[in-house]
């Protein structure tokens, strides 16, 4: 797509994104509102998800939801929206394009003209609790909130995006419209309109549905108070006891926050170790010593810091070994096993990554929006890639020599009690 960014009289950042012949506009709004913000500032835990439940209830323009989401739905189009654990919020409408206006119209409804009142309040309480109660069940969401507990434990960071019980409850209508002042301003979004529409037509919607829209300089898209880093000098592990024979293990270590160096470097080492069915860790645990379902490796993150982590699927009388060889694994990249061709097969396989989930325009546009609302000094998606293509042979020897030495972090969801050394 072609991508032509400008900046609206009110101060509201806008990304044109063309593609010609796709017969669809998708219109979308990032916010710097995501949950990471919520336990920043002291909110109570997920407010920022509840505020993104009761906006559409009810606007200046449309008096329930039903006719706020027919305006998109009637056409055939869809909508949506979803709160990130970091430092996200995204309302997005997709249409025919013929029907730009009606995507513009309903998106900036919802984030800028949103009327909520106590009774969607009210509503909602039942609706999340819900969701919450579905989302506990799963294995895999204990492990990581055990992890979670272990790695930010004194802080609000422990906080799920969806909150708890207690504090859904606690919920009340002044904050919630506190959190909607103070996050969903003009300087905390980044408007994206992208597919088969001309600049020209662009700009004309986009002014008709947004330059009205007046200031709010309460808020802010990036802090600084590095303070509020966990620190970490002892291992720290804990286990969850279900009835399933399967354990879910999350093993791993806090670093740097998303746009340091250490996050790249990282990153890069978790791809060589486990991207695919040929990598050393999924080779060691999966194919040759059959100890495994499966084993995956991420970093989850916020400005202030990131979460490391390998995940597994294993027995429990299984779970030594894999920490042994994990932890082996990583040493020996720090002594030097790993070549430049190595490296250039994993950056291969990152790069090849981020097209294949990035086709669609809406794909594209989240993945570009994204980019340009978090990071301070990259402007795209291209950008970011290419940070991670530039990690040096170097950079993920020192990255394995740090991971083997911080390693501190253990979360073991299993039907079986027991201490383990890592």
């Amino acid at each position: 797509m072609k991508s032509i960014e400008y900046t609206l009289k009110n101060g509201l950042r806008v990304i044109h994104n063309q593609k010609v012949n796709s017969k669809i506009v998708d219109v979308r709004i990032k916010l710097g509102a995501g949950n990471f913000y919520n336990n920043y500032n002291g909110y109570t835990p997920g407010v920022a998800h509840f505020v993104e439940h009761v906006v559409h209830d009810k606007t200046e323009k449309y008096k329930s939801k039903e006719e706020l989401t027919s305006i998109v739905t009637d056409l055939g189009g869809a909508r949506n929206a979803s709160t990130s654990p970091n430092e996200m919020m995204t309302f997005f409408a997709t249409v025919i394009k013929e029907y730009s206006e009606s995507a513009c119209d309903y998106v900036s409804q919802v984030v800028f003209h949103s009327n909520f009142e106590q009774d969607a309040v009210n509503k909602h309480k039942k609706i999340i609790k819900e969701e919450l109660l579905s989302y506990l069940k799963a294995p895999s969401k204990k492990s990581w909130d055990l992890f979670k507990n272990l790695a930010y434990e004194g802080t609000n960071f422990v906080f799920d995006t969806l909150g708890t019980e207690e504090s859904i409850e606690a919920l009340q209508l002044d904050e919630l419209r506190k959190y909607y002042k103070e996050r969903f301003t003009l300087q905390n979004s980044i408007l994206v309109v992208s597919g088969d529409i001309s600049l020209g037509k662009c700009k004309k919607v986009v002014d008709k549905y947004f330059s009205k829209i007046k200031q709010n300089n309460n808020s802010t898209n990036f802090v600084e108070d590095i303070d509020n880093i966990p620190k970490i000098h002892n291992k720290r592990q804990g286990c969850v006891l279900i009835t399933d024979k399967q354990a879910v293990v999350n093993f791993g270590t806090i670093l740097g926050g998303f746009d340091k160096p250490e996050f790249f470097n990282t990153l890069v080492l978790l791809k060589f170790l486990t991207a695919t069915s040929n990598s050393i860790l999924t080779k060691k645990l999966r194919e040759e010593n059959h100890l495994v379902y499966g084993i995956s490796s991420n970093i989850f993150g916020n400005q202030l810091s990131s979460i490391a982590y390998f995940n597994l699927n294993v027995q429990p009388e299984n779970i030594q070994q894999c920490l042994d060889i994990i932890r082996h694994e990583i040493n020996e990249v720090a002594l030097g096993k790993i070549t430049e061709e190595d490296l250039n097969k994993t950056r291969k396989r990152i790069e090849a990554f981020e097209i294949f989930n990035n086709q669609s325009i809406q794909d594209e546009s989240n993945y570009n929006s994204s980019v340009r609302l978090l990071y301070r000094d990259i402007k795209n998606r291209d950008e970011y890639v290419q940070k991670i293509l530039d990690v040096s042979l170097e950079d993920v020897k020192g990255a394995a020599k740090w991971l083997y030495e911080n390693l501190n972090i253990l979360a073991v969801c299993s039907n079986v009690e027991n201490k383990y050394n890592f």
